[in-house]
């Protein structure tokens, strides 16, 4: 049966949807074909981030994940779920969306070790190819990104094996995952315990990225310190957005999984999922704004677009690419 809240939770995605897409797009394309030769690795771990974010708008645009507590369930709601009434379909969007959440969250975390690194051991890091950094990266996110499978395949139940079977919602559209023991808290204290991590590790990346600034006072010039606390302060406001409207509602939702019996809880989850399907949308309009090479070309093709619209001839001429040094 579907409740009140369930219909305007899907508009409410529905219209977001129509917002993200656009914006994500215009974002990618804008820090693409405005980053310099010096932006290059650090435009890559951006739009890394960008694109799984835009990948969960994406899915979310077609399927929409609905909590059906106290039980411990979700359905599908979305255009897509007019077509595909399975719960092995379920999961898999469910691990799908949760996979793009965890790799856009990562792609965010390396940001602050690169930082740290480049400024503080640059001698280091040009020993290191490029190319070996993104290999073990990769490799790491990837034995990351087998933990939350393994927790996910280890939460998820049939319906039909589903033990609380008063509180079972009805079957269409409906996915479950076990409501009780080790099979529920071991997969979600894992996940809690992960998100711990990644922010211990940007508060610590953060601390020692300062103190590489304040040590290396004596020994660089004015500009470069503003140039390197500029782009500290910019990484943290970026990374502020991300954790204010995507991790702290990321967290209240789990609480609300390994709780779903406390008064309130499916509406609370309700409010956190839209604010983590929303985050991203916001991140990637400040990320424009905040950085110089960015908000400048955006700014030359908003002054294109205006002077199309009012015929004017004489538009302004847009480098849409920036000339990028070759990276091996």
């Amino acid at each position: 049966m579907v409740d009140d809240y369930e219909h305007l939770y899907n508009r409410v995605l529905d219209v977001t949807a129509c917002i993200h897409i656009p914006v994500k797009l215009f974002s990618m394309i804008i820090v693409a074909r405005s980053t310099t030769p010096e932006q290059f690795h650090y435009s890559v771990l951006i739009l890394n981030l960008m694109f799984w974010n835009f990948l969960a708008n994406i899915l979310f645009a077609f399927i929409h994940l609905y909590p059906t507590w106290p039980a411990e369930c979700f359905r599908l709601g979305g255009p897509l779920s007019n077509f595909i009434d399975n719960e092995y379909f379920g999961h898999f969007m469910f691990a799908a969306v949760m996979l793009c959440i965890l790799n856009t969250a990562l792609a965010m975390v390396s940001t602050f070790p690169y930082r740290y690194f480049v400024f503080a051991h640059s001698k280091l890091v040009s020993m290191v190819k490029p190319r070996w950094i993104y290999l073990a990266s990769t490799l790491l996110w990837l034995i990351i990104d087998l933990f939350l499978v393994s927790a996910l395949l280890m939460w998820n139940v049939s319906y039909d094996s589903y033990p609380e079977t008063l509180e079972r919602p009805d079957r269409t559209f409906v996915f479950c995952f076990s409501p009780k023991g080790p099979w529920k808290l071991v997969p979600i204290l894992g996940v809690l315990t992960m998100i711990i991590v990644l922010i211990t590790i940007i508060v610590t990346f953060s601390f020692f990225l300062l103190k590489a600034l304040y040590s290396k006072k004596a020994n660089s010039s004015t500009k470069t310190l503003q140039m390197q606390k500029k782009a500290f302060w910019t990484l943290v406001t970026l990374t502020s957005i991300m954790i204010i409207l995507a991790a702290i509602p990321m967290v209240i939702a789990i609480m609300t999984a390994l709780f779903p019996h406390l008064p309130y809880a499916k509406p609370v989850c309700l409010v956190c999922i839209v604010f983590i399907s929303n985050h991203g949308t916001v991140y990637s309009i400040a990320t424009i704004t905040l950085i110089q090479s960015h908000r400048e070309m955006a700014v030359r093709i908003f002054k294109k677009v205006r002077n199309l619209m009012s015929g004017d001839k004489k538009n302004i001429p847009i480098r849409l690419f920036v000339k990028v040094a070759r990276h091996k």
